[in-house]
C-alpha cells in the first residue's frame, strides 16, 4: 500500500482555499490513474474517511484542511490481496457457521451470542467487501455477471433472515438458516473467489478501475 501526504502548502500549489474536497479528491484520483493506481482511502487531518464520509464532506472547503493523506494501490495488487484474504478466511467462516448451527440446536443460543454476532459481522463485512470488489473490477465479466449479483442478494437476505429469526427467538429455524442458507452462501463465495483467483492474472491490469 502506498501512502502520500499532501500538506497545506502542497495543496495550495494546485487548489484555492475555496475548492471543495470533492473536487480535490476527484483530481487526486485522476492523477493516480495516470500512474496506474487507484485510491483505497482518504484521510483528512488524520481522520479516515469512508466512501459515505467522502460524499458527506465533498462540499467542505479546502481552506478548512491542514493536510490530506492518500492510500493507493495498483488494481491488480489490491484485487489479489482481497481475494487472498477471503479465500483464507471463508473456510473458517463456513466451519463456524456449521458449528454454531449444531451448538444452537443442542444448547440454545445463550452461550453462543458472541460467536453469533462475530459471524454475522464477518458476513456483513464480506458482502460490503465484495460489492466494493465488483466496483473495482467493473470491467471483469466474472464479477458483473447475474450470478455474482444474485449471490450478493442471497447472502444479504440470509443475514437479514438470521437476524430476524434471532430476534423472534426461533432458535430451531435459526440453526437451519445458519447451516443451510448462510453456509451455502459462504461456500458459493469461496468457490467463486477461488475461480476468480485462478483467472485473475489472465486479465490485463488496466481493465480494472475504482
Amino acid at each position: 500500500m502506498n501512502r502520500t501526504t499532501l500538506s497545506r502548502s502542497d495543496l495550495n500549489k494546485d487548489f484555492s482555499g475555496e475548492t471543495t474536497l470533492g473536487e480535490v479528491f476527484g483530481q487526486i484520483e485522476k492523477n493516480l490513474q495516470v500512474r496506474g493506481e487507484i485510491v483505497c482511502r482518504f484521510l483528512v487531518n488524520g481522520l479516515t474517511l469512508t466512501e459515505e464520509d467522502e460524499k458527506k464532506f465533498s462540499q467542505f472547503k479546502l481552506g478548512e484542511v491542514d493536510f490530506i493523506e492518500v492510500e493507493s494501490e495498483t488494481p491488480t495488487a489490491l484485487l489479489t490481496a482481497v481475494l487472498a484474504n477471503w479465500v483464507e478466511t471463508l473456510p473458517g467462516m463456513i466451519r463456524k457457521s456449521d458449528q454454531l448451527a449444531q451448538a444452537i440446536r443442542l444448547k440454545g443460543v445463550e452461550n453462543q451470542m458472541k460467536d453469533f454476532v462475530d459471524l454475522v459481522d464477518s458476513c456483513q463485512f464480506l458482502v460490503e467487501s465484495l460489492i466494493s470488489l465488483r466496483s473495482l473490477c467493473k470491467d471483469l465479466p466474472f464479477v458483473t455477471s447475474p450470478k455474482w449479483k444474485d449471490n450478493e442478494l442471497v447472502t444479504a437476505k440470509a443475514i437479514a433472515e438470521a437476524l430476524n429469526v434471532f430476534e423472534r427467538k426461533d432458535f430451531v429455524l435459526l440453526a437451519d438458516i445458519m447451516e443451510y442458507d448462510l453456509g451455502h452462501c459462504l461456500q458459493s463465495w469461496l468457490d467463486a473467489l477461488l475461480e476468480l483467483k485462478q483467472n485473475v492474472h489472465e486479465t490485463a491490469p488496466h481493465t480494472l478501475g475504482r
